[in-house]
């Protein structure tokens, strides 16, 4: 409320005869000043002092009062809160205390202190937080060994707490590392203000700590799965540091070191050996030390250890692979996938186009082979010599692919990938074709089509829904040249692609490039389709260069185009033939199933309303189409460090803003890995999908990811909330100025104004230093 606002007047109705009276006594003033010789100057002054004078007798006529308001003694609520997590006992460079102990002597109740100031006026009510928000008659009971900092949901959780009760503000005690901070966006909510006092000083504290792990998989052979550690060190060189990487045994895996003079960066490179969820831990510590020097002493050593969680897909991906003819592509192909427990390769090559016909034996007119006539004339017991021959390789069962390529979306869906080798598009009807760029755009499947003779243009596929969904244009423009002796060689998004190349260096892998034989078949196009990228090409006799292989992504899937036609030659020559060509087919398969989704798929997600130890179980269901499943039963448990007989069953809720998925929330009570299992049935209780999960709960390394006290946070939550940050020394002055400040419950006062003496003192000096400059110059 503005100083005018505060100004009230009890005789308002005396308003028009002051102002009158004031007029008057102006005018008379003028116009006595204004026959006057004095100098303009001495006219001013006195019209002046006596119009000040006049209008401030004619204020206190109508009798103004002072209101003001103030919080009503005992009416309103002050909350005080603590943090009470085991990050408080760090202890700040050059300080004998931590700030645990300095937040204990704050908070302990001294004569005359803030506390006792606060009590004056306000109701205190005394929380503490940690992994949740707690009730405390006083802070003796503060052991500061919480696990986390819900710092945010706390707060948010106190102002709900007292909605509709008169709640003046909160005062938070804290560094301000939340394990929760990522809540913040969700926002506060309708929130007193908020007070924030930060416990602890910008400070180099000797510490080293494993700040963040990321885990990453990766098509490259020796390498699947990549784990990257973001380290963080303070007074700590960079080669005193040692990195290790146990597995579950506690078994040293790898050793690393930070490189000098670089961010502090490392990464390790492990290969699981079973399928499922796999725990390993990330292990910070010193060098070993020459005999008689101790090792450096740091702040805590919580911060140097991480549980990490690393899938491998248990379920197999299914790759249907669909030829023209029996070729060495599969062979070798298939070859190489046989290593590969997570890749099944099934196959449709057809033998023949047609079947053969003894036309000696058939009757005038009749299409279909007599041997298959029977005796009833039934016409779909025939055999039509239309019709192709097929064989099938390694299907799951008798009824897949029986009657040749998948003809509706729930069989076709249900492969991961499509590979087309040397196939004409008259092969396929037109809704096959049509399914396969669904089962690419829909379903997010891979599909990949092999050079040959019958590839591409040369196949028939322009204007198709599979031309489509190629990377490149197969219409040409000019005549085709003859190629040989194509030397192939990578372009500059292959050399960036982990699955396009097959070692580790650019020297080595410039080797294997030299080494390779030359091929002689290849399907010539023009052009690629925006937003493909080429990864490798060939160049010819001619030092012309043209695309060898060229992918893209195509709505929620990929495609590539392997232009090459006889791949096979690989297998001939090099140093190396019998390993770099199954390799190269395992990571190309592998790149095109990455990231292709199941029917039944489960995620993890970290709540943050759980002081950011809760973990969210997503399932998504999908029916055979790959449609959001309407109904569906799920089982959902959770077994820590993935035992059977811990396993915990939750109850499963369905998700109210996307169809067919289902929600659920596990708040874990220990550090380390969990893995979470989900079994899915339909309405008739058919299995489709059991899937598992897995991740890691760090606590404590989450706890002490951050050392300094976070001010952006506290300042940002007063900033929020209409407060402000408060330093210890300013408690007991703010502690006073409290009840002047706005709160739910406010008593108003009143104070005359025309009564106050020096109201009159000013009006009577005006009017006497007017009346002594007329007289000084001889006025009436």
């Amino acid at each position: 409320m503005s100083w005018v606002d505060s100004i009230v007047f009890l005789s308002r109705d005396l308003l028009p005869v002051a102002a009158v009276a004031a007029v008057l006594v102006v005018l008379v003033s003028v116009w006595g000043y204004g026959r006057s010789r004095l100098p303009m100057r001495l006219k001013l002054t006195g019209i002046t002092l006596k119009t000040l004078g006049i209008l401030l007798l004619g204020f206190c006529l109508l009798e103004p009062q002072w209101v003001d308001k103030k919080a009503k003694p005992g009416a309103n609520f002050i909350a005080v809160l603590a943090d009470n997590s085991q990050g408080m006992e760090i202890r700040d460079a050059g300080s004998a205390t931590s700030r645990a102990e300095e937040l204990a002597a704050i908070l302990k109740p001294q004569p005359g202190d803030w506390q006792e100031a606060l009590d004056e006026n306000f109701q205190i009510r005394r929380y503490s937080f940690d992994t949740r928000l707690r009730t405390t008659g006083d802070f003796d009971s503060l052991d500061f060994k919480g696990r986390a900092s819900a710092l945010v949901g706390s707060t948010r959780n106190l102002g709900q707490r007292f909605s509709g009760r008169p709640l003046a503000g909160i005062l938070l005690f804290s560094d301000g590392n939340a394990t929760d901070i990522e809540s913040l966006n969700d926002g506060l909510g309708q929130m007193p203000p908020v007070y924030p006092v930060v416990m602890g000083k910008q400070s180099p504290i000797k510490d080293i700590s494993i700040a963040s792990v990321q885990v990453t998989s990766s098509t490259f052979e020796d390498a699947p799965v990549v784990i990257h550690c973001q380290l963080a060190a303070t007074d700590f060189p960079a080669e005193k540091i040692v990195a290790r990487l146990l597995d579950a045994d506690g078994k040293v895996l790898d050793t690393q070191y930070p490189a000098l003079g670089q961010a502090m960066k490392v990464k390790f490179e492990v290969k699981p050996e079973s399928l499922g969820v796999s725990f390993y831990t990330v292990e910070l510590g010193q060098t070993a030390q020459t005999e008689g020097e101790a090792g450096e002493e740091e702040a805590t050593l919580a911060n140097n250890r991480r549980v990490v969680a690393v899938e491998r897909r248990k379920e197999p991906f299914r790759i249907l692979y669909v030829a023209g003819r029996p070729n060495w592509e599969y062979k070798f192909l298939k070859r190489a996938l046989d290593d590969d427990p997570q890749v099944d390769l099934v196959g449709l090559i057809r033998i023949a186009k047609r079947e053969p016909k003894f036309v000696f034996k058939g009757r005038d007119g009749e299409s279909s082979n007599p041997l298959f006539r029977g005796f009833r004339g039934d016409e779909e017991e025939e055999g039509s010599y239309d019709k192709p021959i097929l064989k099938r390789l390694n299907v799951k069962s008798e009824d897949e692919l029986k009657d040749g390529f998948p003809k509706n979306a729930g069989d076709l869906f249900g492969y991961h990938a499509i590979i087309i080798d040397d196939l004409e598009s008259a092969f396929f009807m037109p809704h096959q074709r049509e399914l396969i760029r669904r089962a690419v755009s829909e379903r997010g499947a891979g599909f990949m089509m092999l050079g040959g003779q019958e590839s591409f243009s040369q196949g028939g596929y322009e204007n198709t829904p599979i031309d489509e969904l190629l990377p490149v244009y197969l219409q040409r423009s000019g005549n085709v040249s003859p190629v040989d002796n194509l030397a192939f060689g990578l372009e500059r998004d292959g050399w960036l692609s982990q699955w396009v190349r097959l070692r580790k260096t650019e020297a080595d892998e410039k080797d294997r490039l030299e080494d390779m034989p030359k091929f002689r078949v290849l399907n010539q196009v023009d052009r690629i389709k925006p937003g493909a990228s080429v990864m490798a090409s060939v160049l010819g006799e001619d030092n012309k260069r043209m695309p060898a292989l060229v992918v893209q992504r195509y709505g929620h899937g990929k495609s590539g185009a392997l232009l090459i036609g006889d791949m096979w030659r690989w297998q001939m020559a090099g140093k190396n033939k019998n390993e770099d060509l199954p390799r190269a087919w395992r990571q190309i398969i592998r790149w095109l199933v990455t990231d292709v989704p199941s029917r039944v798929q489960l995620a993890t997600e970290a709540d943050s309303g759980a002081a950011g130890l809760g973990r969210r179980l997503i399932v998504k269901a999908r029916n055979e189409e790959f449609k959001p499943l309407g109904f569906a039963n799920v089982e959902l448990s959770v077994m820590p460090n993935g035992d059977e007989s811990q396993a915990v069953d939750l109850s499963v809720d369905p998700s109210s803003t996307e169809a067919g998925a289902f929600e659920s929330l596990y708040i874990p009570r220990e550090e380390g890995g969990y893995v979470a299992r989900a079994v899915v049935r339909d309405e008739n209780g058919k299995t489709i999908g059991d899937v598992e999960a897995g991740w890691a709960s760090n606590p404590a390394a989450d706890e002490f990811r951050s050392l300094q006290p976070n001010i952006a946070l506290m300042e940002d939550l007063a900033k929020r909330t209409g407060g402000r940050v408060l330093d210890v020394s300013e408690l007991t002055e703010w502690a006073r100025e409290m009840p002047s400040k706005q709160s739910p419950v406010m008593d108003s006062f009143q104070t005359p104004l025309w009564h106050l003496p020096w109201m009159f003192a000013a009006a009577l000096l005006l009017l006497v230093t007017e009346w002594w400059l007329r007289r000084r110059h001889w006025l009436p």
